[in-house]
């Protein structure tokens, strides 16, 4: 009993210390990483006497908020290594009180990257290395290095370690602008946000800008992970990517739902390589417009690696270019694709890779009026269907029988007729539409607009609201 005591004790005493603190970049050009000592720290719970963004990721410990006051803080890391983010807290948070960093207003607080001018790119900006359940919420990013030619390497970063994964890690409500940049083929794995070694992460009404490669090689994404799973990734906007989401080797248990991918080369891409399968990933409810090659794609390296368990369901995927709406990649005999309620509109409506069939259903799908589904592209068995009959009768599913159950092949007829479909707004269905009732379960084909973007409310930025800010200077962080 006396343990006991004495636990809940330290409990209550520690809970009691948690607190609201205050930074500020107080000479307008420099974050301090130096420790500024426990006094400034408790100072720090004054918003008149904010300390340095140094001394807060310190000093913050489980349950402290950290609130930045508005204004511009520019940043260069140069710690000597790249997983470490410019700031990056030295203390982890709980499931229950995590650390979190803030804006003080919404997007108040711009937090520039900018690197050397000699530099091709520079570190990270923000995220957390080797700590649990940090948050950082509201914040602008911007990351170019002086001369404003090229994106940093990744914006937010959560590393962990192959036998030491971070959990519960969160970005939300934050701006994020990248610059179109040319490193050629594979790159430097650009990001928004890049994730390593983690587990249980939320990416959550964030708004993603400008993280393209001239040659969209596939290393460089908004939204990209690599060896991590149960990744949430919801209620995004996301504008000129390579790869809007990336579930790069060994991404498992992920949803990625309710997101707005405009102006991509891939919307959704889950891969698996020889490093690692992806097992039991769910892509829902997004709306994936103009994405030049795939919408979503499970397309893995070669034919030795395995994506398995995949759910494809309530996606709306437009393109009016030369684009494949899915790509189904290869699963294990037992563990299929499941795709169904889906709205495609692309010159391709699906192709499927491999000799053997990795579909289990495919059913009460909208193929737009235009059916052309290809079947194991590059082998032997390849096989075309450009017509909803030919596809019903094809015997493509796994078990030899065949898809296409409750699907049509029609306008979607969006209350939009034509448009730059750079809205969510344009994919609403008309009254009329042979979408509305027509899913499993009688539930509507394609996504609900009104819970697809940032705050869910059927409203999305429009195409290239936010751009890099200009003129910037560099200041070191010591």
């Amino acid at each position: 009993m006396s343990k006991l005591i004495t636990l809940l004790f330290l409990f209550i005493c520690w809970d009691a210390a948690a607190a609201v603190y205050y930074v500020e970049d107080k000479s307008g050009s420099t974050n301090n990483k130096a420790d500024g000592g426990a006094t400034a720290w408790s100072n720090a719970q004054s918003e008149s006497t904010p300390c340095s963004a140094g001394t807060a990721m310190a000093r913050a410990a489980a349950g402290d908020t950290v609130r930045f006051l508005d204004g511009q803080y520019e940043l260069i890391d140069d710690n000597g290594n790249y997983e470490i983010p410019a700031l990056s807290p030295s203390n982890s948070g709980t499931s229950g009180s995590p650390i979190v960093f803030m804006s003080d207003t919404d997007n108040g607080a711009n937090l520039h990257g900018i690197g050397d001018s000699a530099q091709a790119f520079t570190s990270n900006l923000i995220g957390s290395y080797l700590q649990d359940y940090i948050v950082w919420d509201g914040f602008e990013l911007t990351a170019v290095n002086s001369a404003e030619t090229d994106t940093i390497w990744a914006t937010v970063r959560a590393q962990g370690a192959s036998g030491d994964w971070i959990n519960g890690f969160t970005l939300k409500n934050c701006k994020l602008s990248g610059k179109a940049h040319s490193y050629g083929y594979l790159g430097y794995n650009n990001a928004g946000i890049f994730m390593e070694y983690t587990t249980s992460t939320t990416v959550e009404n964030n708004e993603f800008y400008g993280f393209r490669e001239s040659s969209n090689s596939q290393n460089n994404a908004a939204i990209e992970s690599y060896h991590s799973d149960y990744i949430s990734v919801k209620n995004n906007y996301i504008n000129n990517a390579t790869i809007g989401v990336y579930l790069k080797v060994n991404a498992d248990n992920c949803v990625v739902e309710n997101n707005f991918i405009y102006d991509t080369h891939w919307g959704i891409w889950s891969l698996s390589t020889n490093l690692n399968d992806s097992d039991s990933n769910t892509f829902r409810n997004n709306i994936i417009a103009e994405y030049g090659a795939d919408g979503i794609s499970t397309k893995p390296d070669d034919e030795n690696y395995r994506s398995n368990d995949t759910s494809i369901y309530n996606n709306t995927i437009y393109d009016s270019g030369s684009g494949t709406g899915i790509w189904v990649g290869i699963s294990d005999a037992s563990n299929h694709s499941n795709i169904y309620n889906n709205i495609v509109v692309s010159a391709r409506s699906m192709t499927t890779g491999s000799q053997d069939k990795h579909i289990e259903t495919c059913d009460h799908n909208q193929w737009s009026a235009s059916v052309s589904i290809l079947a194991h592209e590059y082998e032997t068995n390849q096989a075309t269907y450009t017509s909803l009959s030919s596809w019903q009768s094809s015997g493509e599913l796994y078990d030899d029988s065949n898809p296409g159950s409750g699907s049509l092949s029609s306008d979607p007829q969006f209350v939009a007729a034509s448009g730059n479909r750079d809205t969510v707004e344009e994919f609403a269905l008309a009254v009329g539409s042979p979408c509305l009732g027509a899913g499993r379960s009688s539930a509507d084909i394609g996504a609900d607009y009104l819970t697809v973007g940032i705050d869910a409310q059927g409203e999305s930025p429009g195409a290239g609201e936010l751009t890099a800010p200009t003129n910037l200077t560099a200041t070191k962080v010591e």
